[in-house]
């Protein structure tokens, strides 16, 4: 399994590599589409008098804007409309750069302090008490119009790959843009990764890190072997019983087969004077 600290995805940028985020995009502009997906009639939009911000406190009115193949190829008055261009009347809308945050919690408003549910075996608590919720995703618990977004926006900040709040293993990451609209309406790409972490549940199995680490080989080894299962009933089931799967080993098959990054976090380590600061 290899683990991913960040993953490359493709974004409106200039040449000057700076994000652009323009308040009109959706999900349906993205351009990480599997190899099935019927292709767009044109790549090239010609935005007709957007108004453009290129830093804070400047505004440029009645510009044009060509965006080609996910980049943009021009900002000015007066640009030719390339022939094959789609054109959008973008009056009322503005671009500006922006930055991307590799990881945040943006949108996601902390878990209320409620009464932990009670267990009886603290040894093998349920999965969703120990931490483990690698199928939770961001639109559970995304909140409209949380500050955090606003915050990051008055910042400079346009999108963010936001992970749910959890401990060891808290879900799917999922690329929002800072928008003020429902969670599917910003939504760039879902699930682009797992989150994993060295946070435990202190008063339950994990609770150490040691603990974290002995569960995670746990989780990794039976999900090999329900995998190998799940392959030779797929590739012949007759005389055999159909593997019976368990969600958090399900969503591992997919960092065994290489096919979702497995974003683990850490946390800097501390000096030792800094204990006694």
């Amino acid at each position: 399994m290899r683990i991913h600290f960040t993953d490359r995805y493709r974004f409106l940028t200039t040449k000057s590599s700076f994000i652009l985020l323009l308040s009109m995009v959706s999900a349906s502009f993205t351009y990480c589409q599997n190899s099935d997906t019927p292709k767009e009639v044109t790549q090239t939009f010609y935005f007709k008098n957007i108004r453009v911000v290129p830093k804070p406190g400047q505004l440029l009115e009645g510009h044009q804007l060509i965006v080609k193949n996910g980049l943009i190829e021009a900002v000015g008055k007066n640009l030719p409309i390339p022939a094959e261009a789609m054109v959008i009347a973008a009056d009322s809308l503005f671009a500006y750069p922006g930055f991307i945050d590799a990881f945040s919690h943006t949108g996601i408003p902390k878990p209320e302090n409620k009464d932990q549910q009670k267990v009886t075996d603290p040894g093998n608590p349920p999965d969703d008490v120990a931490g483990i919720t690698p199928q939770k995703t961001v639109s559970e618990t995304f909140k409209t119009g949380d500050k955090s977004i606003g915050d990051m926006r008055s910042v400079g900040f346009t999108t963010s790959n936001v992970s749910p709040r959890g401990l060891m293993l808290p879900g799917k990451t999922s690329l929002l843009l800072h928008l003020d609209e429902e969670v599917d309406k910003v939504s760039f790409k879902k699930d682009i990764g797992m989150t994993a972490q060295f946070t435990t549940n202190r008063s339950v199995y994990p609770s150490t890190v040691i603990g974290v680490m002995s569960k995670f080989r746990d989780l990794y080894k039976n999900s090999e072997i329900l995998g190998a299962s799940h392959d030779k009933y797929l590739l012949n089931p007759s005389g055999l019983h159909r593997p019976v799967y368990k969600k958090k080993n399900g969503h591992f098959f997919r960092l065994l087969k290489k096919s979702c990054p497995f974003i683990l976090l850490r946390q800097l380590p501390i000096k030792f004077t800094e204990l006694w600061s």
